[in-house]
This record gives C-alpha cells, structure tokens and sequence, in this order.
C-alpha cells in the first residue's frame, strides 16, 4: 500500500531523529526539503542538541502524483522536487515534469490536519547534510555516499550506498581519506563490478570539498584498475580480483563461560529438504491467511502512539481468558493473563520472578533441550527427572528443587500423558515443598483420540501452578505469541519483569490476534487444522506399521504433531546429515532430548510440515535409510 502524503510528512518528522547520518538509498531523483526554524527547534526538543546539525535533508522518494500540501497559505517551508531521470518510466509519467510545490505548516499535527491524500509509491529515506554557518558554533564532518545500481529497477536487488566520511580532525588529507574508503569498498566488496560511482561533481557538493580532489581520486583508482571511465556515461567499478572482506575486529570480548556452555538444539534451522520430518513443524498451508490479513489491515488503521501494558492488552488478556476456559477448561481472570513471545519467553518471566542463581530445577528427562539451557542461562542448577509411563517420576524429585517444569497433557518428547492420580501426587509434593509447577500446555489443541485430562492448574488449589501456553503450533512461529496464567499474587512482579525485560508485546501483532480470536477466526481455523492433522497422523502410523524394519515401533500418543520412534538399530545422530543430503528428509534425534541418563535410541517424525500427499514418500526413504539402502 502506498503511502499518502501526510505519511511522507510523517515519516520527515517521525523518523528523522532516529536514522544514521549518511543512510541513503540511490535515488531515482532527489529533492531538497529545507527544515523551518520553528521545526527544527521542535525536533531539537524532541532528539537533543545533537538533531540541530542536520539542516538540509536530501530525500529519495519515487511520487506517482504531484504533492500538493497546503496549511493555511502561510508557506513556512519549501519542498522542490527536481526533474526525473531519463530512466525513469511510469504510468501517468506526464505528472512527472516540472514539479514543484509549496510546503508550509508549523507542526506535524497542522498538516495531518490538511494534508491531501495523493497516492505516491516507493519509499523514501533521509540523508543529513552537516551545514557549516552561522547557525552552528562547531565544524563536524560532513556525509555523503558512493551509490551503486543496477539497470532499471529490481527491488530484490536493491543495497544500500556505502558512506563517505571527511573528519576535519583527521591529520590524512581529504583526498587520501576519500580515496582509501572508495578503494576498502571496492575491496571488500561494498562495491561490486558494474556499479556505477555518483559523479565527481555530485560527490564534491555534498562533501563541500573542491571537485579536483573528487576528480583526483577517481583518476587514481582509474589508473590503478579498480574502475573505468565511460564517455558520457560515468565512472563504473571494474571486476578484478576476488573482494576480500574487511573481517571481524580482535576478539577483545568473550563470552561468560555460561553462556559459552550453552547449546544450540537446532543447529541448521534454515536446511531445506523435500521432506521435513523434524518436530514443531506446522503446515504454512493452513494459516488462515485471508482472515489473518484483515485482522492485520484492520489493526494497522489505528496504530499505537505509546507503549502498552506490559501485561498485554486487555482485550487480548480478556479474549484468551475466554478462549482457554471454553477449550482446556482453564478458569482465571484477565488480570492473571500475560501475554508473552512464546513459550520459551512465559518460562523465562517466570524463572526471573521465582528463582535464583543456583537454585535447583527439576525437568523431564527426557525433555524439550531448550528449556534446559534457558534454565542454566539463569544460572539454575537444572536436574532432569526421568519420565515413565504415567509422566514424571515425582518420588525423583529433588526435595530441594524450587521450580518444576512439566508437559503433562502431551510430554515432550515421549508422548505419554500424565496420569490423574501423579498430576495429584506431583501438587501435594509441591505443597510439600514449597515449590512451583510449570505447566507447559504446547499442543494440546491437537487432540487425536482421547478427551484430555483436567489440567494442573485447574486441579491446583494452593495457586502453585503457572500454565503456560502458546500460538506457535496453531498459528506458527511467524506470529511468535503465547501466554502464560498466573496466580494473582505472582502477576504484579512477573508484569514489572516484562516491562524491565522488553516493556509491552507488540500492539500491532496484539490487536490482529484478538480480532482473530474474539472474531472466531481462530477456532474455525484450528477446527479445520485439526481435522487435517488427524488424517495425516492416522496416515503416518499406518505406513510406520506396515513399513518400520524389525525393532521400531512407534510410541502411542494421543495428542501432538509428531510420532516417537524407537528402536536399537537407530543411526548415531552424525548420520542424520546424511539422511537430508541422500534422502531429502531432515529428522530430529530422540537421544538429544536427553541431558544425563542414558539416552533411548530412536527419532521423532513430525508430520506438522509434511502435506499428506508426502507421507508414503518420505516414510519409504525413512525406513529405506534406516536398513541401510542407499538412494538410486
């Protein structure tokens, strides 16, 4: 969508105390758009003493229509929009020529007053030009770029210019300090052969300096090959020898060796294969999309102004409240409701508020890794609790352990289901002990056979339980939003560690979700998800039966959007690699999920990723991998 001409305005005073002296995009015409006093005093006020160097701002912006600002007939401050390059080809190109309007209007809120809606499209970046007079006591450097194109315009395409810099305190001269930039970007590669290089005398204006310097330094890379000179064309950067980065700075600073023992539990997020077996997967291709795109659209028409409640907004609070009492039979208020990124994120808030470093945490084992090594970022001493075939072990639970974090409706990654009588046994052992649970509800959505059982936290009745949800399974990673439900007594300092941590989740993404939940856009959406899943699963565990070698067998699950396998025979976790490059299937590894204990052989196969269509394909090469067969 383009943006109007009170956008463009806005986004002058909105944005120009916030971007990088010398940011610019190569323009395919420029303007000059000179700052009023009395604007100008009002950014000071708004950015510091700093904002008063900028006076003169050069603009790149590509208009499909004249502007036409007007405030009262008081011109304050003019906008002259030069004559288009020859390039430049657009519909309507008659409205291009000889453009040039009048600006006036003190303050931003004036013109959002009267400013027409002219449609424009493209974008539109700011560079500072430091003047030297009368209006500043100090000489700073000045700023401008060495721009580089291609022909004819291809946003994928598109980088940015590499900045030019003079500092008038520099014992080098002007010449040498150009010369060396223009020729280190060449080098590493901020240049690439075929751009073409501003003009001399374009680069001498901006930069204040005379244009035989500018010419100068042209004239040497020309001589010694780094660019050539076309008649009536420019000067274009030559291919030569391979760029050779500038690299990293000495590695002055290291890391706490904490955070150097902390693992990664996917190393290769970004690998592509035909098959995508991995766990936490879903499928793209049932986002509610066009539903999601109108909440989205109709959030964005009122975009917020200030920072929201930590907490999240009430309306969301207010409309998940609602939703997870009619679908996981949670009871609680909205003012026990926290909106967070994800579920890693509600762990996080919780850990701060109830823990400290070395404090013990019990965990399942097996269990989700990057909650581990969440937990040992905050210094806990983490001890994993093993997982039979009614869920945690509650006996093995360490008497001093503060925090315990459980998946008791759908256990990570064994699939077992807690049982009535340990969730019971597991709360008075926190009573007991003084301790928290952390449910964590991440799929229960996705029931496949069996009604769930009542959550802990609804069994809870000392207000020791925090249930934690998320959106990354029904809606996917993308929107990176969940919750957590809190005891009243814990929901003031877990809001204060949100606000301290990163203040409020993103008003935007809010605002859409709600409107998708309260709208019931959401429960059509995972009614027809989960009716799409149950046919894959069923699917998939017909062709693990009918296909699996001797000594697999799938675990049962009742929930979820992936299948534990195991089996003795399974591949050390290094011939994984070679499963994606001779099979096109990525797989996740049981023996990983594992911190102490020894590990069961065996993998998970996620089938949230993988259409129904691809299921017999990709079961096939599983088992084909897994006796040995190598690809034909």
């Amino acid at each position: 969508m383009c943006p109007t001409q009170h956008e463009l305005y806005e986004m002058y005073f909105a944005r120009l105390p916030y971007l990088v002296p010398g940011t610019v995009i190569e323009p395919w015409y420029t303007s000059s758009f000179t700052v009023p006093h009395a604007d100008r005093y009002r950014l000071m006020e708004r950015s510091g003493p700093e904002f008063f160097r900028y006076d003169v701002i050069t603009v790149a912006v590509l208009f499909s229509a004249p502007l036409t600002l007007m405030h009262r007939g008081e011109p304050e401050m003019s906008l002259h929009l030069a004559q288009p390059a020859a390039t430049v080809t657009s519909p309507g190109s008659a409205a291009w020529a000889g453009v040039a309007n009048t600006v006036s209007g003190r303050t931003a809120a004036d013109i959002r007053a009267t400013a027409a809606r002219a449609p424009m499209c493209g974008f539109m970046m700011l560079r500072p030009v430091v003047r030297r007079g009368r209006d500043h006591d100090a000489t700073v450097g000045t700023w401008t770029s060495i721009r580089s194109k291609s022909a004819g315009f291809d946003q994928t395409k598109w980088r940015w210019a590499v900045e030019l810099f003079l500092d008038p305190d520099d014992p080098r001269s002007n010449t040498r300090q150009l010369y060396e930039q223009i020729r280190d970007a060449i080098d590493s590669g901020g240049l690439e052969p075929g751009d073409r290089l501003t003009p001399t005398r374009t680069v001498a204006a901006e930069l204040r300096i005379a244009r035989s310097s500018v010419t100068e330094v042209y004239e040497r890379l020309t001589a010694e090959g780094h660019i050539e000179g076309r008649a009536g064309g420019g000067s274009f950067v030559l291919a030569g020898a391979d760029p050779v980065p500038s690299g990293p700075p000495p590695a002055a600073l290291e890391p706490t060796p904490l955070a150097a023992s902390l693992r990664r539990y996917d190393q290769r997020p970004e690998t592509v294969a035909r098959f995508d077996l991995r766990s936490g997967r879903v499928d793209p291709a049932l986002f509610p999309t066009a539903a999601w795109r109108r909440c989205v659209a109709a959030a964005a028409h009122g975009p917020a102004t200030h920072h929201g409640d930590p907490a999240g907004n009430e309306d969301l609070r207010a409309a998940i409240a609602h939703w997870i009492g009619m679908s996981r039979g949670v009871t609680a208020g909205p003012e026990q409701v926290v909106v967070t990124s994800g579920a890693a994120h509600a762990v996080d808030l919780v850990t701060r508020v109830l823990a400290e470093p070395g404090d013990v945490v019990a965990i399942e084992e097996p269990g989700y890794p990057p909650v581990h090594e969440l937990l040992r970022s905050h210094g806990a001493d983490v001890v994993p609790v093993p997982v039979d075939d009614d869920g945690i072990v509650v006996d093995a639970i360490p008497p001093a352990a503060r925090l315990v974090y459980v998946t008791p409706s759908h256990q990570y990654p064994l699939g077992v289901v807690m049982a009535r009588s340990r969730r019971a046994q597991l709360l008075r052992w926190a009573g007991a002990h003084n301790a928290a649970v952390l449910e964590d509800d991440y799929d229960t959505e996705f029931r496949h056979t069996a009604r769930p059982l009542e959550p802990l936290f609804r069994m809870d009745r000392d207000g020791r339980v925090i249930y934690i949800g998320t959106f990354s399974k029904t809606l996917g990673a993308a929107v990176r939003a969940g919750f957590l439900v809190t005891p009243p007594t814990l929901a003031p300092a877990i809001t204060a560690v949100r606000q301290a941590v990163d203040w409020c989740p993103p008003p935007l993404i809010q605002d859409a979700l709600t409107a998708l939940i309260a709208g019931g856009h959401f429960g059509r959406h995972l009614r027809r998800a989960r009716a799409a899943y149950s046919r894959r699963r069923d699917r998939l565990c017909r062709e693990l039966r009918a296909r699996l070698p001797a000594g697999y067998h799938p675990l049962p699950a009742q929930a979820g959007l992936h299948l534990t396998v195991v089996g003795p025979g399974t591949p050390p976790d290094a011939a994984f690699d070679g499963l994606a490059e001779d099979h096109g299937i990525l797989l996740s590894s049981l023996r990983r999920t594992y911190q102490r204990r020894h590990p069961r052989d065996g993998f998970l196969v996620g089938f949230g990723g993988l259409p129904t269509a691809d299921v017999t394909p990709a079961i096939t090469g599983l088992c084909a991998w897994l006796s040995g067969e190598r690809p034909r």
